[in-house]
């Protein structure tokens, strides 16, 4: 994936939630990988953090734009969450280390610890139990 400034800022118009575009790709992408579940309602760092991208949560991280990394869809599922039912590592560790809820509440699993112990991801609830994950 490139990295300078440039080319992430034309691959960072993919996760704008308030765009055409995503309105035309997400849909088709959601409806192809999750046949029988209603699109959820996106903000880009959780979209990144869906799609397990690192260097672009990095980026738009790094950005003047202001994002809430505990910001939650419609469900409660924030990006944390998200990263975490797909075992994306870094992502998690990223989202851990700009001081993401590791308790926040929500989503089918219930939280971020349940979706990774659910899914089978020994390395990321080993990550969340180091940063004080409760199981309830």
């Amino acid at each position: 994936m490139p990295t300078n400034d440039a080319s992430m800022a034309d691959m960072t118009q993919l996760y704008d939630t308030d765009s055409n575009l995503y309105g035309l790709w997400f849909a088709i992408f959601w409806v192809t990988t999750n046949t029988y579940q209603k699109q959820p309602q996106m903000h880009p760092i959780r979209l990144v953090a869906l799609l397990g991208h690192e260097k672009v949560l990095k980026w738009m991280l790094q950005s003047n734009k202001n994002y809430d990394v505990d910001r939650s869809d419609d469900a409660g599922r924030t990006a944390l969450v998200w990263a975490c039912e797909f075992g994306y590592e870094k992502v998690v560790q990223i989202l851990l280390d700009q001081g993401a809820d590791v308790n926040a509440q929500g989503g089918k699993y219930g939280n971020a610890l349940q979706a990774a112990s659910q899914r089978g991801h020994e390395k990321v609830v080993q990550m969340l139990l180091k940063q004080g994950a409760k199981a309830v």
